[in-house]
């Protein structure tokens, strides 16, 4: 009998797929509720647990991340077989990405504000989508999601990725890091989707900040730790950005009373993207661990393996 904990929230309905699995034994108690015993008995983990937890699981052979990062488990011992949910978040995150991109182009977030102020004011002439460069920095499956949906609105599209690999065909171009600061004075667009690695942290700092256009749209849903804070909060009061929209921020969650709460033209979400608020998302992890599960059992190679010196 497999004996595994889930740490997971999710729908109500979503433990159904899980409670009779042949001999597998589903724990969905909290880790405080169960008894040492029970807790030597787990050999797989689905959810993010902590170290402190690993550490009472001594029987623990696989954890199945329910995220695609995976840069928090340096620490884990080589051991044991670390996968995450890459392929999950792409439909839900470019969605995301693709709404925001259209409501800065248009003024959308503006007109919401003079609306509050009662104010009848035309902001003037808007950019065509289809006229647009659009970068994704960060080619995994939410940029390439992202370039897709932007390629099928007529977007010119180019994709930015940390080594060098076939073009897709919903990419007008492909290149690598190295060629970023060509690339970042074009977009009209940027989307950053981003591993949190040691180098993409600061990857964008006030030099490659301030080489985009100054009415450009910036979104980010990777990680907040590859954007410099204090660089894009100087550059916004200087009048850089149509507009920029973040999910992710340095720091996490965004504390009370932070300067990039009020600043203007920036637009803050609170991480909502990489949760299960698209339904889509939860089918999506499931199929994973399922599948994962279904190897595992057959001593089979299983699928989205992390590479612990990459993070992801």
């Amino acid at each position: 009998m497999l004996n595994v904990l889930f740490l997971t929230k999710m729908p109500e309905k979503g433990t159904l797929y899980f409670k009779n699995l042949p001999d597998t034994n589903v724990l969905f108690d909290s880790p405080d509720n169960l008894s040492a015993d029970q807790l030597a008995s787990v050999e797989a983990v689905l959810g993010n647990p902590s170290g402190e937890l690993v550490t009472k699981l001594p029987n623990l052979k696989w954890i199945q991340l329910n995220s695609a990062g995976a840069n928090t488990y340096s620490w884990l011992p080589e051991h044991i077989l670390l996968t995450n949910a890459s392929g999950a978040y792409g439909p839900a995150i470019s969605e995301y990405m693709i709404t925001y991109a259209f409501a800065g182009l248009k003024n959308l977030m503006k007109y919401h504000d003079l609306q509050k102020e009662e104010s009848w004011t035309d902001l003037g002439k808007v950019p065509m989508f289809d006229r647009c460069t659009v970068v994704s920095l960060g080619m995994g499956d939410i940029g390439s999601n992202f370039l897709k949906r932007a390629k099928a609105l007529g977007a010119y599209t180019v994709g930015v990725r940390r080594t060098a690999h076939d073009k897709p065909e919903y990419a007008d171009e492909l290149v690598t890091y190295s060629e970023l600061e060509d690339i970042l004075p074009r977009a009209d667009i940027l989307g950053m989707s981003l591993p949190e690695t040691a180098e993409t942290t600061g990857i964008m700092n006030r030099n490659r900040l301030s080489e985009m256009k100054k009415d450009s749209v910036l979104i980010n849903v990777g990680r907040g730790s590859a954007i410099v804070t204090e660089d894009l909060e100087n550059l916004v009061r200087e009048g850089m950005f149509r507009a920029v929209f973040l999910d992710v921020t340095d720091p996490e969650p965004l504390p009370e009373g932070h300067p990039l709460w009020k600043e203007d033209r920036v637009y803050i979400t609170p991480h909502i993207t990489g949760k299960f608020n698209s339904e889509t998302t939860f089918e999506n992890i499931v199929d994973i661990f399922l599948t994962n599960l279904r190897h595992y059992r057959n001593h089979e190679p299983l699928e989205h393996v992390v590479n612990r010196t990459l993070g992801y």
